[in-house]
């Protein structure tokens, strides 16, 4: 495979086998996914997608867990680091019930994949 040398988690290729292989590699925070891992993981899946000799694909983690989920620390922790305008609240506003009041006074934020 060319073009992608992913520094955040391992990478291995049993071309015989058809095989590649990826670990997630920070054990210490149960390999939860930061920013960086979530782009080296999509650039490796586009990387394997066009490479014919790869026909499955293992992703694994490294220690005692798969994968705790996204790593707080660097992904709430970089939002909060953001200035959202008054905006925000007239949004979630309109998602509550009309006889239902909302006060919110710390940043709130909610994750998912879509």
């Amino acid at each position: 495979m060319t073009g992608v040398a992913p520094k955040s988690f391992l990478f291995d290729l049993d071309a015989a086998a058809g095989v590649a292989t990826l670990t997630l590699n920070r054990p210490e925070r149960l390999n939860a996914l930061t920013f960086e891992v979530y782009a080296e993981l999509r650039d490796t899946f586009a990387a394997l997608d066009a490479e014919p000799r790869v026909k499955a694909v293992i992703l694994t983690g490294a220690g005692r867990g798969f994968c705790s989920g996204g790593d707080v620390e660097d992904i709430i922790g970089a939002l909060f680091g953001r200035h959202f305008p008054a905006i925000t609240l007239i949004a979630i506003s309109a998602l509550v019930e009309p006889d239902a009041m909302v006060e919110i006074q710390a940043t709130a934020y909610v994750g998912g994949a879509p």
